[in-house]
């Protein structure tokens, strides 16, 4: 019975105190939220990165080797005891040109089952001309999947030796583990940034040995990266890949030197085979030179032995030619004899012949007459019948063309016909479709009008139930307010009939809109049916006439060819009249014909009586010619001999000549080529030479090389998210405390304001005989519902909101981070809920311990009231003598009730430094930007030109700058990117080295200063100038000896000057002295720092378009698009910064509303006498509330102080590698954190206003008795 009384009492206390259960119970769940929420965000970063490295089974170690490393070496590695799996690789950084600048990209092998690439869209590359791109790669050059993009080497050495293929097809984009922000690191070629990564298959390389090997260790995967256990099992595999390194670069390196030997050798043999063949070359050329003089002394024998042939050979002649034309005068005159016999003979044979033929021509003749008379016969005949078939066709051919002529209209009239209702629908159907689009935006205009009209139909009917309610729980006496809320109902209620009305007009419209829609999708429907066949017929129509067309030229030629016959049959009318007539001529003359062939036939017998006796004569003188003939042709055949001999000689002279001349230009040419290239080859033997010697000493001063044996901490970016989570951590230690401390503070105030309201109560159970612990039960238990409750409540919200907000706000650095990991921790989560349970638990405890140790008699009449002291403002009788009574009160009031008065400070001073650090890290930010780029970097512009660029090249690009009339100055500068360590510390960070050319004029680009004093420094040859934070990073100071790794093996130290004030990225300025003096070369000036004359984006656009027009010029580069990509970076962080405001505004609240009910409830009394004595209620309102201003004031001054040391560790502890965030807080962040928390402070009183209204004085002021 004692138990379910006391359970009863249990809940109708929480019933009763609902407004104080909800205030410890957000109390709890806000310090829990931030508690657990922000401690969580480093293990859930960590954890996300692990996920990350997991899914694209990263590496856990990477090893390099000086010489490179074999199949033999990778074997190796496998074997060794832990070894999961390895895979050899290759990696060259090379130079890729784009419209804008010109990248540095790192060529890698894809890896089949390590380091997998995460792609994002397209696939993997497959062929040896195929890649895949950094996704930033398609972000800074512009170019996209399924272009082709070529690469160059970015040094003296041929591309060719590294890759077997320099254009590529983009097949895809990806992201890799290995860089999980967007720095890419630096290179050794370009500007010395890495920009991007290209994955192409490992064929495309020609290297004959591997750059790389990465191993995964046995069971690393299960660990989470980062952890202890994780160190330890890769640190062992470590160990054992150093055990075996030794041993692998030995034999490394005795293969490299035996075959560099023999290569050498190689070389050597051919320099020495080159220069025997030069000597024999020269005793060629003088032994040709022997043979040709030996050559020509020949030929002038031979010249001598041809003019003796000669001279005989003539005499022989002469006499040949007085018999020859002895007997040629008896041969012309038989030849005479003979041709006037045959002319004779001749004539007789053809005066016999004509007149045979004369004979056959007058009987072929009867017969040609009598035959042409048939044919003419025939053809009359032939010709009847053609002119009556002419006759037919032409009828036809007229009946024909008629037919087409008339298709043809009509084919025509059809087509325009066609064409015109095409015409008509394409017209018309873009009027229905904007009529249709204009329906449809009007009944999309209409519905959303509906859906408005009914949200604020509902929102006034929402507000009209509240009205009603608020009216309902007005107490009688509030009669004004009631009718101001009747009135307001009145107006709500006319306000939804009119959005009724407004309602029903709008459907009607819809309706109206809807139909008319109906309609014209019905036109556009016709329209669209008819617009096919329509442009069918138009297509088919003309093929048709086409045809006619061509019909129609068909008859036409037709109808010409009847004509072309019809003037033959004309023409052979005619020709047969003609013949004819020649036929009865013909007749008459082979009459007359007849009687001449018989007087020719007596004539020719005579004549051939006359021509047998002069035949007899002259054979007889031809027989006399054939004996003097033959004498001759002796002679002639024993000339013709000699002749053949000595043109046989003389062929024999000119081509000796012919034959010596070539060889002695051969020889001549072969001397000329012999002397030019001697020279050449002199040189190039003794270049040969000289390389094989100082191959030899490179080979002979070759060290032995070693095994970097690497693990993910050398990996920047996973160094760098590592600082970063335990930064968050960090933070995480003492930000939530400090919440949760203010929170623990309060909670711990209403507890024990809750036992003492209810010794009464307390003493009352304690007398009826209850235990103790029952009586104490109801409190812990109060204590413990609320703040479990708001413990569940603000560990599932803080660990799965926070984490996400503040990883999210560090994405703007590490964006290849695909999935975050928010899992409710159990530790934190249990840690902070036991906390949270101990602070209000145990508040209530010793406050129950306290009130139950009293006997029930005292427990039951009221604590005596504290004896009042003098407060140090009473000494001091100028002050305290003219201040009022309520001003007087409120004096003592603040130091009569001590604790109320630290606790009211302390939680407003905490939650007023915590809006402090909130506005002061947006300060901090924003002051990047803002001092980095206006006060530190005064140029605009940075025109970078290419490391082979040629002086004349470097001249064309400085005049073109100092003829432009919108560059004010200019500077020549050495940039690049070098690693810095601090041996001490074996801290090694990577900066931007900067060597101006004018160290007086560098001022005027770069303010190198001191933060704190802002004394100005200049560069020295004594020493260099640091950045803040790069020295901060790498732990030294001004004096302090730092070391510069120009590459691995090369090292050089250097005195650090002075440290500069720097808020974005590391640099480390050189004087040109220093660095010769440093690093024994002359710095090859090819940057230049400009100042313009405007920074608008129109006009540096210009600026870029103009100077990339040169092929010198790799990057045109801007301080203000620099700025405004940092400063887009950063506005991510106003996310964090908004839920710490919000969160320290909302436990001022809480903590001033807690504090505030409390003060009410101790002195309620008080305040009720107040009342009986005539105050009225706003005057008990400032008499209680002008506390609350000024301990809210006395807390905003104890807020600055707190605020700037808790300001000061977060920046300290939340500052990236790159970025040093600005170290003051603005005066407007001071003001705006005042105005919060007086605002606050306000509202609060805004409420207790009404509480004080509603205070009982007859109630108040009962007294036990």
């Amino acid at each position: 019975m004692k138990k379910n009384a006391l359970a009863k009492d249990f809940f109708m206390e929480i019933k009763k105190t609902r407004n104080r259960f909800l205030s410890i119970t957000l109390i709890a769940a806000l310090g829990v939220a931030f508690f657990a929420g922000v401690r969580a965000a480093a293990p859930d970063m960590n954890m996300s990165a692990d996920l990350l490295y997991d899914n694209s089974n990263f590496m856990d170690i990477r090893v390099l080797g000086d010489l490179g490393l074999t199949d033999k070496d990778i074997d190796a590695i496998r074997d060794v005891k832990g070894v999961e799996s390895v895979q050899g690789g290759y990696s060259a950084d090379v130079l890729c040109s784009t419209e804008d600048a010109q990248l540095v990209v790192r060529m890698m092998s894809d890896y089949d089952q390590i380091n997998k690439i995460m792609v994002k869209q397209g696939r993997m590359p497959q062929k040896p001309d195929e890649c895949l791109a950094d996704e930033r790669f398609l972000s800074l050059s512009g170019y996209k999947v399924g272009d082709t993009i070529s690469v160059k080497s970015g040094t003296d050495e041929d591309i060719a030796d590294t890759l077997a293929v320099t254009e590529y097809k983009i097949v895809g984009s990806g992201t890799t583990a290995y860089y999980l922000s967007l720095d890419r690191g630096t290179s050794k070629i370009g500007n010395g940034e890495l920009s991007s990564f290209l994955v192409i298959p490992a064929e495309s390389f020609s290297l004959d040995v591997y750059t790389e090997a990465v191993v995964r260790v046995s069971g690393a995967k299960e660990l989470l990266s980062g952890s202890e256990k994780y160190e330890d099992t890769v640190k062992n595999v470590e160990d054992r890949l150093d055990a075996i390194a030794g041993g692998r670069c030995d034999i490394r390196f005795e293969s490299v030197r035996r075959e560099g030997q023999e290569e050498l050798d190689d070389a050597s043999a051919e320099i020495e085979e080159n220069q025997q063949k030069l000597a024999d070359a020269k005793k060629e050329l003088d032994d040709g030179e022997k043979e040709l003089a030996e050559g020509e002394q020949k030929l002038d024998d031979a010249r001598k032995e041809l003019k003796t042939a000669r001279d005989k050979l003539t005499d022989g002649e002469n006499q040949l030619a007085e018999g020859e034309a002895q007997a040629a005068d008896g041969e012309n005159q038989i030849a005479d004899g003979w041709n006037s016999y045959y002319e004779n003979a001749s004539t007789l044979e053809e005066k016999k012949k004509e007149l045979e033929d004369a004979k056959a021509q007058t009987a072929d003749g009867e017969d040609q007459i009598e035959e042409a008379w048939q044919e003419i016969d025939a053809q009359k005949t032939a010709l009847a019948d053609g002119r009556s078939q002419l006759e037919e066709g032409k009828a036809q051919i007229d009946q024909g063309r008629q037919q087409l002529n008339d298709g043809i209209a009509q084919t025509e009239a059809g087509i325009a016909q066609v064409e015109q209702k095409i015409q008509e629908i394409e017209a018309g159907l873009p009027t229905v479709l904007d009529g249709i689009k204009a329906v449809t935006d009007g009944i999309s205009q209409a519905e959303s009008t509906i859906e408005g009209l009914k949200q604020n139909q509902a929102d006034i009917r929402d507000g009209i139930t509240k009205l009603e309610e608020q009216l309902a729980a007005l107490p009688p006496e509030a009669e004004d307010i009631r009718q101001q809320l009747e009135e307001q109902i009145k107006i709500a209620k006319e306000q939804e009939a009119q959005i009724e009305a407004g309602i029903t007009a709008a459907q009607e419209q819809l309706a109206g809109l809807q139909e008319t829609l109906q309609q014209l999708q019905g036109q556009k429907a016709q329209m669209e049916d008819a617009l096919p066949q329509l442009k069918a017929q138009q297509q088919a129509l003309p093929a048709t006439l086409a045809g006619l067309k061509e019909q129609l030229a068909k008859v036409d030629a037709q109808a010409e060819t009847l004509a072309e016959k019809e003037a033959e049959l004309a023409d052979g009318e005619s020709q047969i009249a003609q013949a004819e007539s020649q036929l009865r001529s013909k007749e008459q003359e082979l009459e007359a014909g007849k009687a001449q062939i018989e007087e020719g036939a007596a004539q020719l017998a005579d004549g051939e009586n006359q021509l047998g006796e002069a035949r007899e004569l002259l054979e007889s003188k031809e027989q006399e010619l054939a004996a003097a003939k033959d004498q001759i042709e002796q002679s002639r055949k024993e000339l013709e001999d000699g002749k053949a001999k000595l043109s046989d000689g003389e062929k024999e002279i000119a081509d000796g000549e012919a034959e010596i001349e070539e060889n002695r230009q051969k020889l001549l040419d072969g001397r000329r080529e012999y002397e030019e290239k001697k020279a050449d080859a002199d040189e190039k033997i003794a270049d040969a030479r000289k390389k094989v010697a100082d191959g030899q000493k490179e080979l002979d001063d070759l060290k032995a090389p070693k095994w970097h044996i690497l693990n993910r901490d050398y990996i920047q970016t996973y160094v760098e998210y590592e600082q970063d989570a335990d930064r968050i951590k960090a933070i995480g230690d003492v930000f939530p405390a400090i919440f949760f401390l203010v929170a623990a503070l309060i909670c711990l105030t209403t507890m024990t304001r809750m036992v003492e309201e209810e010794r009464t109560q307390i003493g009352t159970l304690k007398a009826l005989g209850y235990s103790k612990l029952s009586i104490a039960a109801k409190y812990l238990c109060y204590a413990l519902l609320a703040s479990l409750i708001g413990s569940l409540a603000g560990l599932v919200a803080g660990q799965k909101i926070l984490p996400l907000v503040i990883i999210n706000a560090y994405g703007i650095l590490y964006n290849n981070l695909p999935e975050v990991v928010a899992p409710l921790h159990a530790g934190y989560s249990i840690s902070s809920t036991l906390l949270a349970i101990a602070c209000t638990t145990a508040a209530a405890g010793i406050a129950c311990y306290k009130e139950l140790m009293s006997t029930p008699a005292a427990l039951m009449r009221p604590a005596s009231p504290k004896s009042g002291k003098r407060v140090l403002l009473e000494r001091v009788g100028f002050i305290w003598n003219h201040l009022s009574f309520t001003n007087k009160s409120t004096v003592r009031n603040l130091f009569r009730y001590k604790k109320r008065f630290f606790m009211t400070v302390l939680g407003i001073g905490g939650c007023m430094g915590l809006l402090l650090v909130g506005f002061g890290l947006k300060d901090s930010v924003r002051s990047i930007g803002t001092i980095q780029y206006n006060d530190l970097l005064s140029y605009h512009a940075e025109i970078v030109l290419e490391d082979k660029a040629t002086t004349e090249e470097k001249e064309e690009v400085v005049n073109a700058m100092e003829k432009d009339k919108n560059i004010k100055s200019f500077m020549a500068v050495y940039k690049t990117s070098m690693d810095i360590e601090n041996e001490k510390e074996n801290v090694t960070k990577s900066a931007y080295v900067m060597v101006p050319e004018n160290t007086k004029a560098f001022k005027e680009y770069a303010d190198l200063r001191s933060r704190k004093t802002k004394e100005h420094y200049e560069l020295s040859d004594d020493g260099i100038i640091l950045s803040e934070k790069l020295a901060k990073l790498l732990d030294v100071s001004e004096g302090d000896t730092v070391v510069l790794k120009d590459e691995e093996t090369d090292h050089y130290e250097v005195k650090v000057s002075h440290i500069t004030e720097n808020y974005f990225l590391h640099y480390i300025y050189i004087s040109p002295e220093l660095y010769r003096k440093v690093f024994g070369e002359t710095p090859e000036f090819v940057d230049y720092l400009t100042i313009n004359t405007s920074t608008e984006s129109s006009f540096e656009n210009r600026m870029q378009e103009k100077y990339m027009e040169y092929d010198q010029v790799s990057e045109v580069s801007f301080i203000t698009k620099t700025a405004d990509r940092i400063a887009n970076m950063l506005k991510s962080l106003d996310t964090v910064i908004y839920v710490l405001v919000i969160a320290a505004g909302l436990l001022a609240f809480v903590v001033l509303y807690n504090l505030n009910n409390i003060n009410i409830s101790e002195r309620i009394r008080e305040l009720a006498t107040l009342k009986v004595l005539g105050f009225y209620d706003m005057e008990v309102s400032r008499y209680v509330l002008r506390e609350n201003v000024c301990l809210t004031l006395i807390g905003c001054v104890l807020g600055i102080f707190f605020g700037k040391i808790l300001h000061m560790f977060v920046i300290l502890t939340a500052e990236t590698d790159i970025m040093m965030f600005g170290r003051d807080i603005e005066i407007i962040s001071f003001v705006y954190s005042i105005l919060i928390t007086l605002f606050f402070s306000a509202v609060v009183n805004f409420f207790m206003h009404f509480r004080l209204k509603k205070v009982d004085m007859v109630e108040s002021m009962k007294s036990v008795e």
